[in-house]
């Protein structure tokens, strides 16, 4: 009897001890990563939640006025391209982030990566600025990077509590954009209509430089006959403002149509209806230019 209680106690103790081994407590403050592309650049932001538990964040946690790791470890930022921060170039690579949290501003620090926070004074600081602190739009229990972009740009926002601040990176990727459609426009023309549709499309859906787009389409129309470049001309001098001329390229993309589709009905029916509608917005004005089918 006393062999078998002592095997049962063996037993309940190794089993025991594998359990032990084989749990871990959760992390105090989870890990995170946020990966965002904008325009051609992949933006990656690494850091540790810290939540607060019912505690004073802002000027008890986190005292005013003194450097902070932004996060409960290290923040790190890499970028695969460069980008543009407060007027300041930075080449691709990754950074460490450190922020100096006040009352009314923050003050954003962009450092090499390889320096922890107490020696970033140390180390070369690419990027310093200011922002100023805003009220976030709900409860952050939680410390939290987000980016929101517009136009191949974005603007990271660090939220905590109701505390926000948040400062903008650019890409610069409009300018090479523009660089790249003033080659095609002064290229000798492309026998493939496709290398014309791409530009073409990009800068309508964007509500981009509608003149170029103009001159882009003005190509277009010379290796396609067909009445899809005059959906983009009704498009562009939407755009533009130019009423009379948009109804003069749905006139002749009706007229195309009626060519193209000779004999296919069905089709003429279906486009000549949307030819219609749009007319009709152009005329009441109740089209920015954006529609396509």
């Amino acid at each position: 009897m006393f062999r078998i209680i002592s095997l049962l106690f063996c037993a309940l103790f190794i089993s025991t001890s594998s359990l032990q081994a084989q749990f871990f407590l959760p992390p105090l403050s989870p890990k995170a990563s946020l990966t965002q592309m904008v325009g051609n650049t992949i933006i990656k932001v690494e850091y540790s939640r810290a939540i607060a538990r019912g505690r004073t964040i802002f000027g008890g946690l986190i005292p005013y006025d003194k450097p902070w790791q932004t996060s409960a470890s290290e923040v790190i930022i890499s970028f695969d391209e460069p980008v543009i921060i407060d007027k300041q170039r930075l080449p691709a690579g990754k950074y460490a982030l450190i922020t100096i949290p006040g009352e009314k501003e923050w003050t954003i620090i962009i450092h090499d990566a390889n320096h922890g926070i107490l020696e970033y004074g140390k180390s070369e600081i690419r990027i310093q600025t200011c922002v100023p602190v805003t009220k976030a739009g709900r409860h952050y229990e939680a410390l939290s990077f987000d980016f929101d972009i517009s136009d191949n740009n974005a603007r990271l926002y660090i939220s905590w509590t109701d505390v926000q601040v948040s400062f903008p990176i650019s890409t610069g990727i409009n300018e090479q954009i523009t660089t790249y459609i003033d080659s095609i426009i002064s290229a000798p023309l492309m026998g493939d209509g496709h290398e014309y549709f791409k530009p073409i499309n990009y800068l309508l859906f964007n509500q981009q430089q509608p003149d170029k787009a103009l001159a882009l389409i003005a190509r277009f129309q010379e290796v396609d006959k067909g009445e899809y470049p005059y959906r983009m001309l009704m498009r562009a001098y939407t755009q533009l403002g130019q009423k009379d001329k948009a109804l003069k390229a749905a006139d002749k993309g009706i007229e195309a149509v009626k060519r193209e589709y000779a004999h296919q009905p069905e089709r003429i029916s279906s486009l000549l209806k949307s030819y219609e509608e749009q007319r009709a917005m152009i005329t009441a004005g109740t089209t920015n230019g954006q529609k396509s089918w």
